[in-house]
């Protein structure tokens, strides 16, 4: 199968619309995030995780939404495809992590009418 290049991913998001696949940040997710290991983190750092998340995962496939696996197999799942993703910076790897396991808690904890939306 031919790799697709990061510029192909981020054109086939501009034209299916893949950010509801990946929802923006929220505050929410922010004081997951912060509760959840890296009490540091900053909404910047969120937004940043969700655009490498968006740029590097849609060179391959579509991006999966965050709750569709639990927030503690999403850690191993970016790993396994670091290589894939050319993942090969352990910040942009943490980025994408934070994001994922913030965003999957969020949609986990959130009230049901909530997740209608």
């Amino acid at each position: 199968m031919k790799r697709l290049t990061p510029w192909y991913g981020m054109a086939l998001l501009a034209v299916t619309g893949c950010a509801p696949l990946a929802p923006v940040p929220t505050a929410t997710q922010l004081l997951i995030a912060q509760r959840g290991g890296w009490p540091t983190a900053t909404m910047t750092d969120l937004e940043r995780g969700r655009i490498s998340y968006l740029e590097r995962c849609a060179g391959c496939h579509a991006p999966y939404r965050p709750e569709r696996f639990p927030s503690e197999m999403w850690p191993r799942l970016v790993a396994d495809m670091r290589r894939n993703a050319n993942l090969y910076n352990p910040e942009d790897e943490t980025d994408i992590v934070r994001y994922l396991v913030s965003t999957a808690e969020d949609a986990r904890t959130a009230p049901d009418e909530e997740k209608i939306r």
